[in-house]
């Protein structure tokens, strides 16, 4: 997937083509939203390392479908003044965000955009997040946020204290997006998403074909290996280097713990995960930034066209 800076530079030109005088603190937010559960399963495993990482990965491919970002987009508008055309700024940016998202390559990995009706995941593979169209989607964030910050900080964000029918709405829409995937997540798994059976019962796995998207890899006498988050540690034969590396994969199993590799593409270390930590943390700082130099003056306002 583009990193959060990437996704910032494309959308907010898009969304502000769209929405005339559409607020870019808002647009950032819709930005981010798809990538919430991912923030959460990391952070899950980070605490907990003991966790079913697979049982996980299906409760967040439930969250971060388009249906349930739609739904935390309608909980987040319910405190603003105009609710509707929040929605439709976070609404449309979630949308933009997985149809990037889609456009990528990654191998083993897509967005599930009809979930839970289906759970066949959209990857239409046009180029890699480290090629140059990725670099230049991070610029262009870069100077969206630096071109769009005294708008950012300055316009009012159009907050007020929802009245007690919306806060309920609020409560039920955030107890929806946390519970239901709870229910829906046995979906991707009889789909078989990730690997599924073969993470399950490793004697399945000689003569399968798999892809794997983004693993670290660590060289060895004879063969490296990578790590899988779901299938562990496998040995890998057709590809070597000198030093760890970050790949993406495809090939066949030769054994439990054993790949043939028939494809292999090496990322750049550091750089999508480095861009979207920057990310994050600018759309943070800017929304503290605006509460600060806002704070002690009441309702914000309705938002206004600009």
């Amino acid at each position: 997937m583009p990193n959060t800076l990437g996704h910032i530079g494309i959308q907010t030109l898009a969304t502000r083509g769209i929405i005339r005088g559409a607020d870019v603190k808002w647009i950032y937010l819709g930005c981010i939203i798809p990538d919430l559960p991912w923030i959460l399963q990391r952070a899950v495993l980070a605490v907990l390392p003991g966790v079913d990482a697979l049982s996980l990965r299906y409760y967040c491919d439930v969250q971060a479908s388009l249906l349930f970002c739609l739904i935390l987009s309608a909980a987040l508008a319910l405190p603003a003044v105009q609710s509707g055309r929040i929605f439709a700024i976070l609404g449309s940016n979630a949308l933009l965000h997985l149809l990037l998202d889609a456009s990528q390559i990654k191998w083993g990995n897509g967005v599930h955009l009809l979930a839970p009706f289906s759970w066949e995941a959209s990857n239409w593979g046009w180029f890699w997040p480290d090629s140059f169209s990725g670099y230049f989607l991070t610029a262009l964030g870069l100077a969206a946020l630096a071109g769009f910050w005294r708008r950012a900080v300055n316009f009012p964000a159009g907050l007020r204290r929802p009245p007690l029918s919306r806060l309920i709405l609020l409560m039920i829409l955030g107890a929806s997006y946390y519970l239901m995937p709870f229910w829906l997540m046995t979906g991707p798994e009889k789909a078989g998403l990730h690997d599924g059976p073969l993470v399950r019962d490793p004697a399945l796995r000689p003569g399968q074909l798999l892809e794997i998207d983004r693993a670290p890899y660590q060289p060895g006498a004879g063969g490296g290996y990578i790590t899988s988050r779901y299938l562990g540690q496998l040995r890998v034969q057709g590809m070597n280097f000198d030093q760890p590396a970050t790949v993406s994969i495809r090939g066949r199993f030769i054994g439990e713990n054993e790949i043939a590799v028939l494809e292999y593409h090496r990322h750049r270390d550091g750089f999508r995960d480095g861009a979207s930590y920057l990310g994050l943390a600018l759309i943070a700082f800017t929304w503290v930034w605006y509460f600060r130099r806002h704070s002690g003056r009441g309702r914000t306002g309705e938002i206004k066209q600009s």
